[in-house]
């Protein structure tokens, strides 16, 4: 399709044997997203992440925040699990906060087995990634979904899209 593209994934699995198998080895590498991301300053002219933000602890979600900032020359596109969906996002429509190391709550013990560990409502997740530099373009969320079968992206109309364009 003409477009270079790399990325990481926490998972030795998903890099490895589940990795798609058009996917050249360089491309995909076993990273941390919580740890320095292997990337110069604005090294990508878009920066995607589908499914990160509620398998970060909260502790470590304003440093990941800021790497998704650094790496990024233009565009950040976001799908998050958010409070209230169902599923294994639980349907507490307030959300919970796991604490690392400390044991999951019986009751979220099939979110926790998800590796959903922190899960907001939707305004809380558009606050925590507000930024001066950054502007929330509702308008290319609703282009991408108008370009996409619903029957496709069902479970992510279920949760939050984002489109964030640096403006500053």
């Amino acid at each position: 399709a003409g477009i270079e593209a790399y990325g990481f994934d926490f998972s030795e699995w998903a890099v490895n044997e589940g990795r798609y198998p058009k996917c050249k080895p360089e491309w995909l590498r076993v990273h941390d997203a919580t740890k320095p991301w292997p990337y110069p300053d604005k090294s990508f002219d878009l920066v995607t992440a589908l499914d990160l933000m509620e398998h970060i602890y909260l502790d470590d979600l304003p440093f990941v925040i800021s790497e998704l900032h650094r790496v990024s020359k233009k565009w950040i596109f976001l799908q998050t699990a958010i409070a209230g969906s169902g599923g294994l996002q639980g349907r507490d429509e307030d959300g919970y906060i796991l604490k690392k190391g400390e044991p999951v709550p019986i009751q979220l013990e099939g979110c926790a087995a998800a590796g959903h560990v922190t899960l907001f409502k939707s305004s809380v997740w558009e606050t925590m990634l507000d930024h001066e530099d950054w502007l929330i373009r509702r308008d290319m969320v609703n282009y991408f979904i108008s370009l996409v079968d619903a029957r496709i992206i069902h479970n992510w109309l279920l949760n939050l899209i984002q489109v964030y364009e640096r403006i500053g």
